[in-house]
């Protein structure tokens, strides 16, 4: 069962959110630039956790590490997230809406941070990836693609690039 967060146990949980981020930052392959981050993220909304209370430990944490992912330009989906730490994504999503007052600024998910990390999967040529992001960061410029998901705009400018 997931441990709750209670006022009686801040260093407790603060030690434990801790150690999680450091476990579920190194099974997604995240530099330790974005761990130290979510740990100082974690200790000041831990501070001031009022609305919070009940809400598990894992949960607070993997919505932290999402937010983390964000501002890093690190594109990792939620999902992804989900299977690294075993938190339902329902979960972590409303811990999201939790801590987005404790979190100073998240940048938007758009097209060009995509498709770096789509066309490393996809293991394309450099050239291939500038081109897929030039295109991207047009398609973002001029709004085409506003209302679409950001990683459908990301897919089409590597197919257009390639």
């Amino acid at each position: 069962m997931a441990s709750r967060i209670n006022h009686s146990d801040d260093s407790k949980s603060l030690h434990k959110g801790n150690r999680l981020i450091d476990e579920w930052g190194n099974s997604l392959s995240l530099k330790g630039n974005s761990l130290n981050k979510a740990k100082l993220q974690f200790a000041k909304i831990e501070s001031g956790k009022k609305n919070l209370k009940g809400r598990s430990v894992e949960s607070i944490v993997a919505a932290i590490i999402y937010v983390v992912t964000r501002q890093d330009n690190i594109p990792i989906k939620p999902h992804d997230i989900e299977s690294a730490t075993h938190v339902d994504i329902k979960e972590i999503k409303s811990a999201y809406k939790a801590i987005k007052e404790y979190v100073e600024h998240i940048p938007p998910l758009d097209a060009p941070r995509y498709c770096q990390n789509f066309c490393n999967k996809l293991k394309l040529p450099n050239d291939v990836s500038k081109a897929a992001f030039e295109i991207a960061s047009n398609i973002k410029e001029k709004r085409y693609l506003d209302s679409k998901n950001p990683r459908t705009a990301a897919a089409v400018a590597i197919y257009m690039a390639t």
